[in-house]
């Protein structure tokens, strides 16, 4: 193994030690116990012994509320108010919150600056600030936790078990190149990582795992990267050729020429998906495993041109830029890295290379170049990917022991800017639409019109006609639109509706007339025009930092509940 050592990153990126170092080392608490009498090994790997002081008895007792509010909403296996229980529930929670700030960045001019290397600048610090503090708690929850009776306590145990499973979906249980793209027996029963969104496989990992393998956690990254690469890979060169959603115009025309590198980086795509497809995609170790090919036998037709791969490239870039922002805020909030301290060569290029240059990742590029190559590191890569395939198709074949039928289910996440619906500039031409529909109950005009700012629907509101066991048309849509939360205009009352878990509140409607004013219930019957700074900012940043729930409840302690709101 000491021959195969290689650098994950190029000169030019910052020395860490060898990927097959990484894989090939026994982790020593793979199969390590906790023995009461030599006391407990922390999560930084130091020995701590049995007991507890007083402080640690004051934050354990604080770290108990805790403890009771993931018990109570059923997000630990161990609902003991004695341990510290559920800290992988935690881990999922930063995972979800980093997204949440990523998603919610998107489309903000000022962070799509050229001027700015990363999107830390135009994140709130008091949302930065929040994450932190998220990411200590974890840390100290799982570490105070792990201290109770010598070590023999819940929390130890569960981290012993997510430290296994992260490895096994990591590397596929084996602990060496050599045994090729085997997968054991264990992987019918532990979710494969090509199942699961590998930002939220990595955020989940630091806090568990990270530390335990002596290594730098840059290559965790870089191997979530290609996860990430090949699950968009999958998903969408999975359709058989007549709905490959990447082919050639109908009217037979070419293209306009694209730049040279896109059209190289579409060259190595290429070469990497036939490389996954090819029996002896794993160079001279082995070969994909016959069922993990049937994978690909729906594969890209035979026929793309390279203007499918270069279609197919640029897909893949706008989701590697997604997971490389969230990775910024990851590594900013769990290990303080200070972006603004490296320098970027070009502020100019695209966002996607300023992230990789400040990550010291490689360019989609050279991800593509590396795992082709006939180098150790493409040996490498190429081995830990064919184990990925292999579990995957492990999991597919229990879901569905019939080959013939077997499910894609990965789903990835949208990488577009996440928008409420247009609006009309002038409130009429709402109204005026309102007036063309007809209630799909009785077929007459609508009583109550009102429409969902998720997707356009225009339907009855708070109307006897639509009602179901108590149920107003609102609550319903809502159910089946974007449940837990709606966001609706009464185009009657020119009123936004919020509603969330039963409960809901009104708001001012983005609307204002020719002075600025707003005009609840139409009294003044001035024109109102569209303020769309105002519907971003009250209505959709509201919505994508999850302020939907606290908005009503503020409104809510001011006001006279008398409920009701499920028959709206």
């Amino acid at each position: 193994m000491a021959e195969k050592m290689l650098a994950l990153t190029r000169p030019a990126a910052v020395p860490a030690p060898a990927l097959t170092s990484l894989l090939g080392q026994r982790l020593s608490w793979f199969h390590t116990r906790t023995d009461e009498s030599r006391g407990t090994t922390s999560l930084i790997g130091a020995t701590s012994p049995g007991g507890t002081d007083a402080t640690s008895e004051d934050l354990f007792q604080a770290y108990s509320r805790l403890q009771q509010t993931l018990s109570a909403n059923d997000l630990t296996s161990h609902p003991s108010y004695d341990h510290l229980a559920g800290g992988h529930s935690l881990a999922r929670v930063l995972g979800h919150s980093i997204s949440t700030v990523e998603i919610a960045a998107r489309g903000n001019s000022a962070i799509d600056a050229a001027t700015l290397a990363t999107l830390l600048d135009g994140v709130s610090q008091p949302s930065l600030m929040h994450l932190r503090v998220l990411s200590g708690t974890i840390t100290s929850y799982l570490a105070l936790g792990a201290l109770r009776d010598g070590g023999n306590n819940v929390t130890t145990h569960g981290l012993y078990v997510c430290q296994h499973e992260k490895i096994f979906q990591l590397f596929g249980g084996r602990a060496s190149i050599e045994t090729g793209a085997q997968v054991s027996e264990e992987g019918k029963v532990i979710v494969p990582l090509l199942e699961q969104d590998p930002f939220q496989f990595m955020t989940e990992f630091s806090p568990y795992t990270a530390s335990g393998l002596s290594r730098d956690f840059h290559h965790v990254v870089r191997l979530c990267y290609l996860a990430e690469i090949i699950r968009v890979i999958l998903v969408f060169a999975f359709a058989r050729a007549r709905a490959w959603p990447f082919a050639e115009s109908p009217d037979g025309s070419e293209p306009p020429e694209t730049e040279s590198d896109i059209a190289d980086s579409a060259q190595h795509l290429s070469e990497m998906i036939q490389l996954l497809m090819k029996r002896n995609g794993l160079g001279e170790h082995n070969s994909l495993d016959p069922g993990c090919r049937f994978v690909f036998s729906n594969c890209i037709p035979d026929s793309s041109t390279t203007r499918t791969y270069e279609r197919l490239h640029q897909l893949i870039s706008k989701y590697a830029l997604v997971f490389l922002r969230k990775t910024v805020i990851l590594m900013h909030v769990r290990y303080g890295v200070d972006f603004k301290e490296i320098h970027v060569n070009d502020t100019s290029a695209p966002e996607l290379d300023r992230l990789s240059e400040v990550l010291r990742l490689p360019s989609l590029y050279r991800m593509y170049e590396d795992f082709c190559s006939n180098a150790t590191l493409g040996i490498v890569s190429r081995t830990v990917a064919s184990r990925w395939l292999v579990h995957w198709e492990m999991w597919l074949l229990k879901a569905s022991p019939n080959k013939g039928v077997m499910p894609v289910s990965i789903r990835l996440n949208h990488p577009a800017i996440y928008e409420l619906i247009g609006l009309p500039k002038h409130y009429d031409t709402l109204v005026d639409e309102a007036t063309k529909r007809r209630c799909p109950t009785t077929g007459k005009e609508l009583s109550d019109p009102a429409v969902c700012l998720f997707c356009g629907d225009i339907f009855c509101s708070q109307a006897v006609c639509c009602s179901y066991k108590r149920l107003g048309g609102c609550t319903q849509h809502m159910k089946v639109c974007s449940a837990p939360v709606g966001l609706f205009i009464n185009i009657r009352k020119c009123m936004v509706l919020f509603m969330y878990n039963g409960n809901g509140s009104w708001f001012h409607a983005p609307y204002l007339d020719k002075h600025g004013e707003v005009d609840p219930a139409l009294r003044r019957h001035h024109q109102l025009f569209l303020h769309q700074k105002r519907y971003d900012t009250l209505l959709r940043d509201v919505w994508l930092s999850n302020g939907i729930p606290s908005a009503i409840s503020r409104r809510l302690e001011g006001d006279t509940n008398t409920g009701g709101w499920e028959t709206l």
